[in-house]
């Protein structure tokens, strides 16, 4: 039963599938991450560390989703660079310095930063605190600031694309500009999750600041 499963999809399910991969090339934006799987059959060692690749298109087309998976024995940059190969748009990631190197080689790929895995590492050091300190801190600061950043963003999901651009530069990159001003002013030496929280965000600031446009 396997194998009819196998042989159904690379007979019929694989056409569709690099179908769907070249409509993805349509879309202006589209999303793409990586996440590992454990492997027990495939020529290695039992429970070797593959990778599951995911390319998606942007939330906002609503009416025509597309999520295609692609799976990989390795995180290597080779997966990507053919699969993005010729996309001229803009690809939404975290911060995987394989994707930025791609921009590089790419001309036509922009690369995005992604203000959910950029959020995630300050709430996590925000978790480490004790309650009664969290308002105190620069953690809860930098989330408050992030937490405006989401909310004027939010209301910005059914307007037209130019009306969007409109209100990022005129409401949100004040924002933004101020969230990254009050990151070059603190000072982090230690390695803990807000330092670590801290140097990621200035390290994707370029990418982080991508939207706006």
């Amino acid at each position: 039963m396997a194998n009819w499963c196998i042989r159904l999809a690379e007979e019929y399910l694989s056409i569709l599938y690099d179908h769907l991969h070249e409509e993805l090339y349509f879309y202006h934006v589209i999303q793409a991450d990586e996440t590992p799987v454990l492997v027990n059959h495939d020529g290695r060692k039992a429970g070797s560390k593959s990778w599951m690749w995911v390319y998606r298109s942007g939330h906002l087309y609503q009416d025509r989703q597309i999520v295609l998976y692609e799976y990989q024995q390795t995180r290597n940059a080779s997966h990507p660079r053919e699969f993005l190969k010729g996309y001229d748009g803009i690809c939404v990631t975290d911060g995987y310095q394989v994707y930025h190197t791609l921009e590089k080689e790419l001309e036509e790929l922009t690369i995005a930063g992604c203000w959910v895995h950029c959020r995630r590492r300050f709430d996590e050091a925000l978790k480490l605190i004790p309650k009664p300190s969290q308002k105190e801190s620069n953690a809860f600061l930098l989330m408050k600031q992030i937490q405006a950043i989401y909310r004027e963003e939010g209301k910005l999901n059914d307007l037209s694309s130019d009306e969007r651009l409109k209100q990022r530069q005129a409401v949100i990159k004040p924002l933004v500009d101020a969230f990254f001003a009050y990151l070059k002013t603190i000072n982090v030496s230690k390695k803990d999750k807000f330092g670590d929280a801290v140097r990621y965000a200035r390290n994707q600031e370029k990418y982080l600041r991508v939207f706006l446009t």
